[in-house]
């Protein structure tokens, strides 16, 4: 067997063992369950269901997106992933980069909120709107969300 015939036999020999090493044989990858809402966290009966979506667009610096619930930390979420965080009856200020939006939760119901900060909303340019964004969101509209976005 010529030298270099030999030198690639023995580098794609390196190479498959190498591989073989790497996986382990009979292991599946982790997948996300068909639906999302199969994977839901009880809650207490008696508290409210809040999904929060981190909604934040690309930026040069990537941080997460802190959710503020009168006054305490809610949620530390990064980008384009969402939570559900058991919140009790009553008046809630959430707050997001000093915007905030006042929700009055009910026992038992289920609420969504998309948050975050949009990019194409430059503070440049002030006319094109507030490049952060906190709002509440229909079901309809939360569900291709659960589906696209990472839960925490």
């Amino acid at each position: 067997m010529p030298s270099t015939t030999r030198k690639l036999w023995v580098a794609c020999v390196c190479v498959a063992l190498l591989a073989g090493c790497a996986s382990q044989a009979g292991t599946v990858s982790p997948r996300q369950s068909a639906s999302p809402v199969a994977n839901v966290p009880q809650i207490e009966e008696g508290l409210a269901r809040l999904y929060v979506f981190n909604i934040s667009g690309r930026t040069l610096i990537p941080s997460n997106q802190d959710i503020i619930d009168n006054g305490k930390p809610l949620a530390s979420l990064p980008r384009l992933t969402y939570t559900i965080a058991p919140i009790p009856p009553g008046m809630h200020d959430l707050r997001l980069h000093g915007r905030n939006l006042v929700l009055n939760a009910e026992g038992g119901k289920r609420y969504f909120v998309v948050a975050g900060y949009r990019p194409e909303r430059s503070w440049a340019f002030p006319l094109a709107g507030d490049p952060v964004v906190i709002k509440q969101i229909t079901e309809d509209e939360a569900r291709p969300l659960l589906q696209e976005l990472t839960a925490q």
